[in-house]
This record gives structure tokens, sequence and C-alpha cells, in this order.
């Protein structure tokens, strides 16, 4: 496994300071926050079941994707009470998602593109606790709440990251699995709006898409960690300019899971493409294993970067029935099994 040590600061003599491992940035303090993601997926084997048995794939002989994610905040912080962020404004300067494939196919090589925004680029979201309903209330600085908002979350801190509890130099702590989506999906879900789906030349619709469409689309939008482990501990404390950071380790062990039936489904609706598949459904499953680093400023209470490298193996499953006459169905199931390499990173900069 490849380990890249790679950190936004450079390593100096270990100390121990005063402060301690926990998120507390000042109120007022504005930080530009990047979060990038690229990942590449290569296609390993497709195969095809009709009625239960093995039957020969036409039409895909393999793939070759290369993904990226791509987000750019200013958050603004409010006042910690209690140890809780009682409010933010986030500027959001980027939000969106790319793909570059090369697909194998009978006609040859066919290069494929796909692109996906949201339409909260440009915006700034506003949280705000509201005491006496005692929640956190979600708007655009306009006061404005669109659909868009519904997924969205304060935490683009890597907050997930760090212990529940109290840490010092040495120790270590598994990382809750359904706090871990926000590693991914930095900021939450910002509602990513695909542009269009990928066409093959000679068009063929929703039967030519299917694939291709949720194999791009899969990186895009928010994955459940289902199963496994994230484990870190606190490896060293180093000081430049008066702030004490602190190096932590980062072991991925995951599985992740998601289902994409209503996604692949809605795009195709909105470019016009019909499909009487009622009972299409797409899953997909992702494992990961990797390493890597968090820098945390301890005395500013915030990241300073993260670097993270994962090698992992992805499936996509459809399923659907084909019509065969007499208003009876066959079941029909594509598999395709990938091998991915994902690498993410971070940074946190006091805006100038």
């Amino acid at each position: 496994m490849r380990f890249l040590f790679t950190v936004l600061f450079p390593a100096v003599a270990s100390v121990a300071l005063a402060s301690d491992l926990h998120f507390a940035p000042a109120e007022g303090l504005e930080l530009v926050k990047t979060f990038n993601e690229a990942t590449t997926w290569t296609l390993d084997e497709v195969t095809q079941f009709v009625g239960g048995e093995e039957t020969p794939v036409q039409g895909l002989d393999g793939f070759d994707c290369d993904f990226e994610r791509n987000f750019e905040f200013v958050d603004s912080f409010g006042a910690m009470v209690d140890g809780e962020l009682r409010g933010l404004r986030r500027e959001v300067r980027a939000a969106f998602v790319s793909a570059d494939m090369e697909m194998v196919s009978p006609l040859g090589t066919l290069p494929l593109e796909f692109a996906a925004t949201s339409d909260l680029v440009g915006e700034t979201i506003v949280f705000r606790n509201d005491d006496e309903a005692d929640e956190m209330v979600v708007e655009l600085a306009s006061g404005e709440v669109p659909s868009s908002l519904e997924g969205v979350d304060i935490d683009a801190d890597l907050r997930a990251l760090l212990p529940d509890a109290g840490a010092e130099l040495g120790d270590s702590w598994v990382v809750d699995n359904d706090r871990l989506g926000s590693l991914f999906m930095p900021g939450g879900d910002l509602a990513l709006l695909p542009d269009s789906i990928p066409e093959l030349p000679g068009g063929g619709g929703m039967e030519s898409t299917d694939l291709v469409a949720s194999a791009q689309l899969a990186l895009a939008f928010p994955w459940r960690v289902t199963e496994g482990t994230a484990e870190a501990e606190w490896t060293g404390t180093t000081e430049e300019d008066g702030h004490e950071l602190i190096t932590i380790k980062l072991e991925f062990d995951l599985e992740l899971a998601a289902d994409r039936t209503e996604l692949v489904r809605a795009m195709c609706e909105s470019n016009g493409l019909e499909t009487d598949r009622e009972d299409l459904l797409i899953e997909m499953a992702w494992t990961l294993e990797g390493q890597g680093e968090l820098v945390w400023d301890a005395t500013a209470g915030h990241f300073a970067s993260l670097q993270v490298d994962l090698d992992g193996k992805g499936q996509v499953n459809l399923t659907w029935g084909e019509p065969i006459g007499g208003g009876q169905t066959i079941e029909v199931r594509v598999r395709a099994d990938v091998t991915t390499e994902t690498e993410l990173t971070a940074t946190a900069q006091t805006r100038g």
C-alpha cells in the first residue's frame, strides 16, 4: 500500500504545547477551505445473467473513468457555546464533479464526458441556531430556503476524524462510521445536478446508457458506510509560528454502498429518454483500504490539511425484468467489477 506523506507545513522539532485536539475556531474567523477527490475506475469484468444463466455481454468490452470532485468554501464562524458551533456563514465558491471515460465497444474506443454542478455555487448559506426552537436553521443569505439546502451540513471541518473524548500524543481511536460520509461529501449533499447523461454514438437510449451513466454517477453523490473501520492515531506534534500542529495518522478499511436507481431514472427522464423498466434497480458497492494524514492546527482549533490514498474494488449491479411476451418478464442482471484508486486532499487557510 502506498503511503503518501503530504502536509502544508514543514516538519520541525517535536514540541508539547498547552493547546489540545479539539474543534474550537474563534468567533469571526474566516477560513478558505478546498476539498478535492480524484478517482480512477478501471473495468475488470462485466458479467450478465438472464434468468439466472450467464450469457455473453454485448456492447461493453471495457472502460476507464477518471473522476474528479472539487469543493471550495469560505466559512465565517459564529460563536462556540459549550463546545457547539452556534452559527456559520458559508460562501460556496465551487461545487462540481466531472468524469472523463473511454468506453471500449464493438464500435471502437468511445470518449464520454460527464459533469455536474450545484446551483448553490455563488450563494451564501447561513446556519443559525434558533434558541427558542432549539434547532439549527439553514437558509440562504437572501432568506430563501430552496430544496437544494435539504442535505447540506454545517460540518465541513473534518470533525468526524477527531476523538469524542480528550486525547494526547500516542493515543489512538476509532472513527464512527456513521460520521464518515463527511470525508467524501464535506458540507453535506449540495444537490449536484448533472448537465446530461453520456450519449453513445447512434443513440440507443436507456438500453445503452444505464451502465455508463450509473458508473459515472456512482462517485458524484453520497455513499453510506456500511461496514469496516477507520482508525486514527496522534503520532506527532510540531510548532510553526506559534501554532501547535498535530499530525494524525489514518488507517481505512471500509465498505460503502449506494442505490442509484431513482437518480439515473430521473436523469433519463429529464433528458427525454423513455423507459418502461419499472423494476429497474441500480445498486453500488465499494470497498476501500488505505492510509492518510490529517494535520490539525490545535492552537486555532481547526484542520490545516488532509491527504488520503485509497485502493478499492467496486461493483455496479443493474437488475430489471425483460418482457418475453404474454405479460411475463425474465430477470436480467448485469454486474460490472472495477478496480479504483482514490486520492483525497483538503486544505484550510485563513482568508487574507
